[in-house]
């Protein structure tokens, strides 16, 4: 049911099958909390998910599962509002993975991008030890919506060079419509 509501159009309905799990013999797991970090980055709510967090570091589960610290990142880097600067606690969250995927790369990237950082994401991207699609799209699109056409123009070559079965896709639209 966690599952299905981190889904649905009512993702917030998620913490509260949640809370009611909680108060039977179920315990929850590594997929009970990601699905539940879907659901907060869903609805936006950064508290509810401050508060998933929380249990995530009393379980065990923090820094174990790549999975579900991939989650995380990605649920600080897309957060807005509330009184915290929740990137840094996306990049502590990153810094204290011991193993990082391509997702949580890109959510780190992303998160720079949404917050309109340029260098920081440029940072983020040239430290990235693999890239995919989603990266290169990333960093080129966050570019062309910047007005810095130069160096999507530039980045979108590199990526052409780089190869590795990535395709201009719908990079090149992007490029169009933005410079």
């Amino acid at each position: 049911m966690i599952r299905a509501h981190a889904r649905s159009q009512s993702p917030a309905n998620s913490i509260q099958f949640f809370n009611q799990m909680l108060l039977t013999d179920a315990r929850p797991d590594a997929y009970t909390y990601s699905f539940l970090l879907a659901a907060c980055t869903s609805s936006l709510s950064l508290r509810a998910g401050q508060q998933v967090h929380s249990k995530v570091l009393t379980t065990g589960y923090y820094s174990s599962n790549v999975f579900l610290m991939s989650k995380l990142v990605n649920f600080y880097a897309a957060a807005v509002g509330g009184d915290c600067d929740a990137l840094s606690y996306a990049r502590k969250v990153f810094d204290d993975m011991s193993e990082r995927n391509v997702v949580s790369w890109n959510s780190m990237l992303a998160g720079y991008m949404r917050r309109r950082n340029l260098d920081g994401a440029r940072r983020i991207f040239d430290e990235m030890p693999e890239r995919n699609v989603v990266s290169w799209t990333t960093m080129i699109s966050g570019y062309a919506k910047n007005g810095k056409c130069k160096q999507a123009l530039n980045l979108f070559g590199q990526m052409r060079k780089a190869g590795s079965g990535i395709g201009p896709g719908g990079v090149i639209g992007s490029l169009d419509s933005m410079c």
